[in-house]
C-alpha cells in the first residue's frame, strides 16, 4: 500500500512537471496540441476541452511514469520565435514544479511529525530555513528559470562526468535502481512521502542538465537561438548524443544489477 502511495505521488509530480511546461505556453500564446499522461503507446485514453489548456487533447496511456506537453504545428513555430526569457520560463517551469513540489513535501512532513512526536523535532531554525527556501524559490522561479537553472545543470554535469568517470555503473539510476528503491524505503506513509519527495526532486534536479532534449538543454538551445545554425545543430547533435549514452549507461547498468 505505501509502494502503491510513493508510485501515485511520483506520477503525480511527473504530471505536475508537464503542466508547468503548459501553463507557461499558454501564459504566452502557444497553442498545444497534446497533453499526455504517459508516454506513447498505442493504447490511449483521449478526451478534450475548449476550457482545458485552450482545446487540447489530454491523453492517459498506460506507460504512467512519463508525459509530455506536445505544442502544435503553429505552437512549435511560435516558441522558437519566443524570447530567450519566455523560452527559459516555459522550459524550466517543469524542473521548478518537481523541485517545489519535493520541497513542500519534505516540509510538511517535517511539520507532520514533529507535531506526531510532541514537538520533540521542532527545530525553528530548520524550519525557517525550508519554509524560506521554497518561498524564495516560488517568488524568484523567473530569476530560477532563466539564469540559475543552467549553471545548476553544468555543475552537474560536471559532477556527473566525474562520477562517471570513477564508476560509471555506480553514477547512473536507471528505473530498474528506481523502482528498487521505491520499494525498500517506502515501508511507511511518511517514508513512502519522503522517497516520493526525493525523486520528485531528483527528477527536476536530473531535468537541469544542459543536454538536449532535456529542459536545460532546450534553455542552452534558446540562449544559443542568435548564433550560427551550424553551431545550434552540433549542440542539439552533440548534448543529444551525451544524453543517450548517460540513459544507455543507466540501463545497461540496472541490467548489470538485475542479472548479478
Amino acid at each position: 500500500m505505501t509502494i502503491a502511495l510513493a508510485v501515485f505521488i511520483i506520477i503525480f509530480s511527473v504530471f505536475l512537471h508537464e503542466l508547468g511546461h503548459a501553463l507557461y505556453m499558454k501564459k504566452y500564446g502557444v497553442p498545444i496540441e497534446i497533453f499526455s499522461i504517459g508516454l506513447p503507446f498505442p493504447i490511449k485514453i483521449k478526451f478534450s476541452s475548449k476550457k482545458i489548456l485552450g482545446g487540447a487533447t489530454l491523453q492517459f496511456t498506460p506507460l504512467l511514469l512519463g508525459a509530455f506537453v506536445q505544442p502544435t504545428e503553429k505552437g512549435e513555430k511560435k516558441m522558437s520565435q519566443l524570447p530567450y526569457g519566455q523560452q527559459a520560463d516555459i522550459y524550466g517551469a517543469g524542473p521548478l514544479a518537481n523541485i517545489l513540489f519535493g520541497g513542500i513535501l519534505l516540509l510538511i512532513i517535517y511539520i507532520i511529525l514533529a507535531i506526531d512526536r510532541s514537538g520533540l523535532l521542532w527545530n525553528y531554525k530548520l524550519l525557517v530555513t525550508m519554509g524560506g527556501a521554497v518561498a524564495m524559490l516560488f517568488l524568484g522561479r523567473k530569476l530560477f528559470s532563466r539564469f540559475l537553472l543552467l549553471p545548476i545543470g553544468w555543475f552537474l554535469f560536471a559532477i556527473t562526468a566525474w562520477l562517471m568517470y570513477q564508476e560509471p555503473m555506480k553514477a547512473m539510476q536507471g528505473p530498474v535502481s528506481t523502482i528498487k528503491f521505491v520499494g525498500e524505503y517506502s515501508t511507511g506513509v511518511y517514508e513512502a512521502v519522503l522517497v516520493a519527495a526525493v525523486i520528485s526532486i531528483a527528477i527536476g534536479v536530473t531535468n537541469a542538465l544542459p543536454l538536449y532534449p532535456f529542459d536545460g538543454g532546450r534553455i542552452m538551445g534558446a540562449a544559443l537561438k542568435n548564433q550560427s545554425e551550424g553551431l545550434q545543430i552540433t549542440f542539439k547533435v552533440t548534448t543529444g548524443i551525451l544524453a543517450a549514452s548517460l540513459i544507455a549507461i543507466a540501463l545497461f547498468g540496472d541490467f548489470i544489477k538485475f542479472v548479478r
